[in-house]
């Protein structure tokens, strides 16, 4: 049986609604310093903010599915007569108000529990580290300006008393570490709770990925900005990022990224919403990618959706996400 193109919960899709907005935003002011830098710090703090809102939404689902287990680990207190007289729904209500916002906001800790209940760690100690960092930086733009007080400088010895910090410099960073963890826990909350996926998400997706073209092509370089592109990429190759950058490829006029599941098949998904699986390795779906051919001949129509999109199945087991307008006229 072939995989489905693409699983994901409620909580992920939020997430990921959010961010594609913010990314259209900023999109269309970049080239206005005015604008972009303070956006830029909007989108810098939500994503931080993002991140714990999704794992309080982990937790609740947690609770939901399995509340007996929950209470053995829950840390509200209960008094004898409570545990004793009340009902163990109003318990289980109070463990799901109480617990999921603390818990989330200490992600250290959050991570060594839900271990008990998720196949694998949310987090690894780097990217504990990454996310507190940029979690300081949040609290100090949001609290203090982004000017640098003492109890930030105590922690972070390469800023100066009285520096205003911003996250024109991080912001990439902090939306790619939330992506990526959402992608990862996600990954590990359904293989664990099968029933939370959305069977809506892919048409959900379709106005995402509408969002993510249109952020390109508002970023498409102009033609006096183009002679600066060789000396650019030349200081980018000699300062390499701190975070590796996701496979990123172009293909059948648009651009396409590559995630491996948690099956270790491959997925190729294009920003204008098209997809592909499985491949069996990322070099497989880069050759199909940069290819950009198939045979119409080959494929039978498995669905039309609402959405503009269609379901293919080709000769050779690949399951493809396609426009309908690009369907040979009769099918």
């Amino acid at each position: 049986m072939t995989p489905p193109l693409q699983l994901i919960t409620p909580a992920a899709l939020a997430v990921l609604q959010t961010m594609t907005s913010y990314s259209y935003a900023l999109a269309h002011v970049t080239r206005d310093p005015g604008v972009s830098l303070p956006l830029m710090d909007v989108i810098g703090c939500r994503s931080v903010e993002l991140l714990e809102v999704y794992v309080r939404r982990v937790i609740e689902h947690i609770i939901d599915l399995e509340p007996n287990q929950w209470l053995e680990v829950s840390d509200v207190k209960f008094t004898a007569r409570d545990a004793l007289t009340r009902p163990q729904s109003e318990l289980i209500a109070r463990m799901r108000e109480e617990d999921p916002p603390r818990l989330a906001s200490n992600l250290p800790g959050c991570t060594n529990l839900l271990g008990r209940f998720l196949d694998g760690q949310m987090f690894t100690s780097a990217q504990l580290q990454e996310i507190q960092a940029l979690k300081d930086l949040r609290n100090l733009i949001v609290h203090n300006d982004g000017v640098v007080d003492t109890r930030y400088a105590r922690t972070h010895s390469d800023a100066q008393l009285g520096d205003r910090l911003n996250f024109s410099v991080r912001v990439l960073q902090a939306v790619l570490a939330t992506l990526r963890s959402v992608q990862h826990i996600d990954a590990l909350l359904l293989a664990r709770y099968p029933q939370l996926a959305q069977p809506e998400a892919p048409n959900m997706q379709t106005d995402m990925m509408r969002r993510l073209h249109d952020s390109f092509t508002a970023l498409a370089a102009r033609p006096e900005e183009l002679a600066l592109l060789g000396p650019l990429t030349n200081q980018m190759a000699a300062a390499p990022l701190p975070f590796s950058l996701p496979p990123l490829l172009t293909g059948f006029g648009t651009f396409w990224l590559l995630s491996k599941g948690e099956m270790e098949w491959w997925t190729a998904y294009s920003i204008d919403g098209r997809a592909a699986a499985p491949f069996v390795s990322e070099d497989d779906a880069r050759q199909w990618v940069g290819a950009e051919r198939f045979s119409w001949n080959a494929c039978r129509v498995e669905e039309l959706h609402e959405d503009g999109f269609a379901i293919l199945q080709d000769e050779t087991g690949l399951t493809l996400r396609w426009p309908q307008s690009e369907l040979p006229s009769g099918e």
